[in-house]
């Protein structure tokens, strides 16, 4: 039987080190896991909040998709409807009043 037991102690210090290098590469595996669940989760959302679909509110999965919001995206206008009211409040006539145009070299 032999026993060899190392003097400069880079050994355990390797391992160490190894170790900590695991741990954060599970770390960031769990991290982007979590990522691409958040990213499937906001698609899905709101796919069916632009269909019109949502659960009801009083539904234990409603809070599932309750903080998604959908916004437009620059430039895009989402469809809305305008209440037009039925009385103008300053009444317009067909007459048009004529302007005048006096020349710059006849102004007093």
């Amino acid at each position: 039987m032999q026993v060899t037991i190392p003097l400069d102690g880079g050994l355990q210090a390797r391992c160490k080190a190894m170790a900590d290098a695991n741990i954060r590469l599970h770390e960031q595996l769990l991290a982007t896991k979590r990522l691409e669940f958040e990213l499937a989760r906001l698609r899905a959302c709101a796919d069916q909040k632009l269909r019109g679909v949502e659960f009801h509110p009083k539904s234990p999965i409603f809070r599932i998709c309750a903080d998604i919001v959908i916004k437009p995206k620059p430039g895009q206008v989402l469809q809305h409807k305008h209440a037009i009211p039925s009385a103008l409040p300053v009444e317009f006539s067909g007459a048009q009043t004529p302007i005048q145009v006096v020349p710059f070299s006849q102004k007093p």
